[in-house]
């Protein structure tokens, strides 16, 4: 239940007007770019506790899991403050 609460995260933080094309060869290495480092900074920011989300990368799509909503509201809020600040 709790993966299909982030469908659509992506669509919204995606400005599908601007950079490059969607699905050019390119896009899986500027995705792995500008995310690297995020599955430690998500990880690093939950305790063993509330349990670690599942970090999920292919090519230029990322999913994120938790077995709590609270877990997956975490996790985009850290998500969003990840890409806010590339600029």
């Amino acid at each position: 239940m709790a993966q299909s609460r982030l469908c659509g995260i992506w669509n919204v933080l995606h400005d599908r007007t601007r950079g490059s094309p969607r699905w050019g060869n390119h896009a899986p290495l500027l995705m792995n770019i500008a995310l690297h480092g995020i599955e430690a900074t998500i990880q690093g920011a939950f305790s063993s506790k509330e349990g670690r989300p599942q970090i999920i990368r292919y090519a230029d799509d990322l999913v994120i899991l938790h077995p709590s909503e609270a877990g997956v509201h975490k996790a985009k809020r850290l998500l969003e403050t990840w890409i806010g600040t590339m600029g």
